[in-house]
Formats: structure tokens, C-alpha cells, sequence
């Protein structure tokens, strides 16, 4: 029996979450979308529409995923949690820290309240975690990661290195940088062809590891900066898609995480990616393949199929505290960047 879900919001990110959900009936069954302002309800033709989450819930839903703005997410999440509903809240669940605090005091007891951090999900960066989780890179060291922003990238940084809701030190760097630019999120390339913007190198202090987080806005879409993560432990690394391991000192070996595309050549098993391997070993495995997903879409659905989970009894993956932290760490790498100065953000404001 599918999951019923219901959607609140029609921005950029709702379209998306829409199209995953309508991907696979057989998981989730889109039961309508929530939209408040009257102008905007005649613009959607693929779902029915709700002008309330009271009227959303009264038609049957499961499950919510909480697609607004920033400083509407609270209120949203509150209202679905009140009734009762299980909410997935697109990041972050709150704009401001006061904010974050003041919902996780309001949340009803026994709400389950999950957010959508899918980075950690991105099928490459999942096999990465895996990997150095696993024990076979020693313990953790360092994480370089240039991939996503403030809260994404800490939340990476964080899942690379082991680490879970701890004191941090930041500090921080930002300077001008230019670079070609490529299509935006309507895929077409109106904007500039040299972009200026800014690069912000951070340092985040996990007690005896470190993260180094490092971002341009412009990577997002520009073709010519790549994203990747290089994740150091004792006894080996990760360097994007390399695996480099000294099972002793004499004899290092190396070897690449390989991804398997169904559809290409021969293969009739549709299109799209199937798993990622290194050496003997799968790290990740694609549970959506029939759905054909980019690599963003996999790791969104991962996240709505986990809150579901949750509210059957299993448990939670990515919560108000964990998003709250991450959050938090992303405010503070702009506070550092703009004020010279380091900046802590303690574990126990969010424990």
C-alpha cells in the first residue's frame, strides 16, 4: 500500500518533490499540494489543490513535505505536527537561530519531524560515507569539501569525519572571484557569461578532526568547477572518486569508485545509475532505478521513503537537532567570514 503525501509549497523545489513523488506509485501517492496565495492555485495542473493544511489533512495524508520559505517553514511544520501529521521539512526548518530554538520548544511531543538534507544521499557522496565509516580508511582525520553551502556542506562535513552533535570552531575566509557561468535553474544561460561572486574557505574544529569546507556560489551550475571531497583518514583517503589505502607500509594500493549505468551500449535495464562500486565491495546501491532519477532526485526520494519509515517505527535519519546544528554552523562560517573572527557553536544548544 503506498504512502499518502501531501506537499506544501509551489516553488522551484515543490515542482521537483511532485515529480519524484508521481515517479514511483508504488511507494507514494501525491494526494494534493497546499498553495495559500489564490493567484498561484490555477498554475498547477498535476495534483489538486488545497488552500490549507487543514484541508490537506481532511483529505487523508500519511505524510507532509514542508516546501516554503525560509521564514514560513515553522509556522507550516507547527500546524501539520499539531494535527498529527509526520512532516519532512525542506532545509532549513528555520531561518535565524532564535528561530530554530523556538521551534524545537513548540513541537509536540512524539512529532515526528524529519528534514531533507539529501546531500549525504547524493549516491557518490553516500558510497563515500559509507567507506569512511566502514573502519577501512583508520580513523578520521580531515574532510576538504567543496560540493554545497553553509548548512549542506557542513552536514557533509559531519557525515565524512563521523562526527555527531559536538562543540565546533569556526573560522573563516571570503574573497572575489570570477569564473564562466553556466545555465541557471531554468536550465537556460540568460544569465552573464563571466560571473562575479565570492569563495569562502572555512575551517571547522571537531575537537582532533577537521573539516574544510569550501564553496563558490557559482559551482552549482558553472561547468568548469568541479565539485568534489577529499576525505582522509589514518591508513587511507578518499580523493573524489580514487581510493587510496596502505594495507602496510611497502604497498600501497589504489583503486577508483565506479559507477554502473544501466542503458548504455547494449544494456536494456532502462537508464539510469545502478550502483557504485570500489575494489570487491558495493557502496552504494540505486533503490530507484526504474524511476530513472538524476543523482539529486535519488537522494531526495531517499529522504522522503526514510520519514517514512520513521513514522511506521523505524528510525529517524536527519532531525530538528542535527539540522538545527548544521544550520547553525552555516551562520556561523558567515559571521567568521565577515568578521575576521572565529566563531563556536556548541553541541549542547542542540542536544
Amino acid at each position: 500500500m503506498s504512502i499518502r503525501v501531501g506537499i506544501v509549497g509551489n516553488g522551484w523545489r515543490a515542482v521537483t518533490w511532485r515529480r519524484i513523488i508521481q515517479s514511483i506509485p508504488h511507494q507514494f501517492e501525491l494526494v494534493g499540494t497546499v498553495i495559500r496565495n489564490p493567484g498561484k492555485r490555477s498554475e498547477l495542473t498535476d495534483s489538486p489543490v488545497f488552500d490549507s493544511t487543514e484541508a490537506l489533512v481532511a483529505a487523508g495524508i500519511d505524510l507532509a513535505v514542508v516546501s516554503v520559505s525560509w521564514a514560513s517553514q515553522p509556522d507550516v511544520i507547527l500546524e501539520l505536527t499539531r494535527q498529527g501529521i509526520a512532516v519532512l521539512s525542506e532545509t532549513p526548518p528555520a531561518p535565524t537561530v532564535p528561530a530554530l530554538h523556538a521551534l524545537i520548544e513548540s513541537i509536540p511531543k512524539g512529532a515526528i519531524v524529519q528534514v531533507a538534507e539529501q546531500y549525504p544521499f547524493h549516491p557518490l557522496s553516500a558510497a563515500q560515507i559509507a567507506m569512511s565509516n566502514s573502519g577501512l580508511l583508520g580513523d578520521m582525520q580531515t574532510a576538504h569539501v567543496s560540493i554545497a553551502h553553509g548548512y549542506h556542506g557542513a552536514a557533509l562535513i559531519r557525515r565524512f569525519l563521523g562526527v555527531g552533535i559536538e562543540d565546533v570552531s569556526v573560522r573563516a575566509t571570503r574573497f572575489p572571484v570570477k569564473t564562466t557561468g553556466g545555465p541557471g535553474r531554468n536550465l537556460d544561460y540568460a544569465g552573464p557569461e563571466v560571473e562575479h561572486g565570492n569563495q569562502t574557505l572555512a575551517t571547522l574544529r571537531f575537537g582532533d578532526k577537521t573539516g574544510v569546507f569550501d564553496f563558490l556560489g557559482a559551482s552549482y551550475f558553472a561547468h568548469i568547477r568541479h565539485r568534489r571531497a577529499l576525505i582522509r583518514g589514518i591508513t587511507g583517503e578518499i580523493d573524489h572518486d580514487t581510493v587510496r589505502l596502505v594495507p602496510n607500509r611497502r604497498s600501497p594500493i589504489q583503486y577508483p569508485l565506479v559507477r554502473r549505468e544501466a542503458g548504455q551500449e547494449g544494456n536494456l535495464e532502462g537508464a539510469g545509475l545502478i550502483s557504485i562500486t570500489a575494489g570487491d565491495r558495493v557502496w552504494f546501491e540505486n533503490p530507484f532505478v526504474e524511476a530513472r532519477f538524476s543523482d539529486d532526485e535519488i537522494a531526495m526520494a531517499e529522504t522522503l521513503v526514510r520519514t517514512a519509515a520513521m513514522r511506521e517505527g523505524g528510525p529517524g535519519f536527519y532531525g530538528l537537532d542535527e539540522a538545527s546544528l548544521d544550520h547553525a554552523i552555516g551562520i556561523a562560517i558567515e559571521e567568521s567570514a565577515n568578521t575576521g573572527q572565529e566563531v563556536t557553536v556548541l553541541g549542547s544548544d542542540w542536544r
